[in-house]
């Protein structure tokens, strides 16, 4: 039983050193809805319509994710 004891007393500092919670220093990317012949924010589009976007983006160390049209009509909103 001793040595078990001077084992776990060896073996548990070890551990709590050896565990370090990674940090990532990544920037954002930078993106700009570029204006013109695009499609304006709030602009009424009929069902069929066109729609067009112009982004421009910046690369960054996070990935560019998570572009969300939505359609509301009659008060019903589709994503």
């Amino acid at each position: 039983m001793p040595m078990q004891r001077y084992l776990l007393y060896a073996l548990l500092p070890i551990l709590l050193i050896s565990c370090e919670k990674e940090t990532e220093d990544s920037t954002p990317p930078l993106i700009i809805f570029k204006s013109g012949e695009y499609t304006a924010d709030g602009q009424y589009v009929p069902v069929g319509g066109k729609l067009s976007f112009g982004i421009a983006a910046s690369e960054g160390g996070a990935p560019l994710a998570n572009f969300r049209v939505q359609r509301i009509a009659d008060g019903n909103v589709i994503t």
